[in-house]
């Protein structure tokens, strides 16, 4: 396995990774309008945790797919999680703005950390594609 392959596994496997969690807090807002990922009470109605949970999950979806799809090598899907990843930071500020009532709070950090790390990987590992 080359150093660019190894970048686009561990790009390809934190994306997964990402999916499931988005995946089950998405499921969690849509069941009890609670979740395990927020510490902060949530100051918002049901209509905005529905909104919020179905970004969630479908910013899940986009991640399982790249994520798949990055690992296994083709192009299309490197590009797929470019968008993810732009997915993934929006989702994080709206989640943050419709749930906990500010913008810019620790969880929007934390989302441009890992998606700058995630960039950073696909753009080593792109050479193999």
């Amino acid at each position: 396995m080359n150093r660019n392959n190894l970048f686009l596994k561990i790009a390809g496997g934190l994306m997964i990774i990402l999916a499931l969690l988005e995946g089950i807090t998405g499921i969690q807002l849509f069941q009890s309008g609670k979740s395990f990922q927020f510490s902060q009470p949530i100051v918002s109605d049901i209509n905005e945790i529905r909104i919020s949970a179905a970004a969630m999950l479908i910013v899940a979806v986009f991640f399982m797919v790249s994520g798949i799809g990055v690992m296994s090598g083709k192009k299309l899907f490197w590009n797929l999680s470019i968008v993810s990843i732009i997915l993934y930071v929006v989702e994080g500020i709206l989640t943050s703005r419709l749930l906990l009532g500010e913008a810019l709070g620790a969880g929007v950090a934390i989302n441009f950390t890992i998606a700058i790390l995630l960039l950073v990987f696909l753009y080593l590992g792109r050479k193999r594609l």
